[in-house]
């Protein structure tokens, strides 16, 4: 079992990160746009739901083979790896929550960028009533989101077990209700016991298909109307805004828990840390 040492600005910035964790839970719990529009549900075809599925997985199975390249080409990794350094020296320096929250700002500059980008996709295609061929389009945008976001807190993302960690962050913001909840506890015993669950790479790629589909439904079947579909389109902001600020609380999560179960070295740098104390409620972080 990991031995659980931390300073008092580490216990401080893990408390304030599962405040905002329980919170973005909280707020995610009710059914997205769905919890509107039960009439339109029950109006769309269960085809709909089913080619839907399958379009995500075929989407995420394309990026994994020979999409990440293309899409890294719409940011600059070495420029993202020069602010980590950068951020993590400082933190390294001064171990408190302002040099922490240098990552969360970094990735809110690409949240910022990437959500505006979703929307001008999303939107676009809605005026034309156009939805399915917008899957490949907001597969890729959900991808380099959490790219980003990952990158800022130094972190790749092109290993099976890394990819694996994506797909489990994407199905899980997709969630709501109690099935949010246990899901992000799964996530989170993964993050503490070093150890992903035992799905392969198939079956992962279709729970998130699937909790994406189900969460998208209504948006993606409003976005084939002409016109109106503009407002379908428009929740490929709202989801993007979601996965990017839970990709922030669960990569935020990795590097503190790094810090407090590696004792006197600071997670990424390796430098010695300040005198530790001992985490309360240890016992709690690896099994909630």
């Amino acid at each position: 079992m990991a031995t659980f040492t931390a300073s008092p600005a580490v216990i401080k910035q893990w408390k304030d990160m599962e405040k905002k964790e329980l919170s973005f839970l909280e707020k995610q719990y009710e059914d997205g746009i769905a919890a509107i529009s039960g009439s339109i549900n029950k109006k769309i075809p269960d085809k709909f739901e089913g080619t839907l599925k399958t379009m995500f997985s075929k989407a995420f199975a394309l990026v994994f083979e020979k999409g990440t390249a293309v899409i890294e080409k719409s940011y600059s990794k070495d420029r993202h790896n020069e602010k980590y350094l950068k951020n993590s020296f400082m933190h390294s320096i001064r171990d408190n929550a302002r040099t922490m929250s240098a990552f969360s700002r970094h990735a809110g500059l690409t949240r910022a960028k990437n959500v505006l980008i979703s929307g001008v996709e999303g939107i676009g295609l809605g005026v034309f009533g156009v939805a399915l061929p917008d899957i490949p389009l907001f597969t890729a945008m959900i991808m380099k989101s959490v790219y980003e976001t990952a990158l800022s807190y130094g972190y790749e993302y092109e290993s099976d077990e890394e990819r694996l960690f994506i797909l489990k962050l994407i199905e899980t913001s997709a969630l709501h209700g109690e099935e949010l909840f246990r899901s992000d506890k799964e996530l989170n015993r993964w993050i503490h016991a070093g150890r992903p669950l035992n799905r392969t790479m198939e079956e992962q790629i279709t729970a998130a298909s699937d909790a994406l589909a189900m969460d998208l439904l209504t948006s993606k079947a409003i976005q084939n109307i002409p016109v109106l579909g503009v407002l379908g389109g428009s929740y490929n902001v709202i989801f993007i805004n979601n996965l990017t600020a839970y990709a922030d609380l669960k990569y935020k999560r990795r590097v503190l828990f790094s810090k407090m179960t590696r004792g006197e070295a600071d997670s990424k740098s390796g430098t010695p840390g300040r005198k530790k104390q001992a985490l309360p409620e240890e016992e709690r972080l690896l099994h909630d």
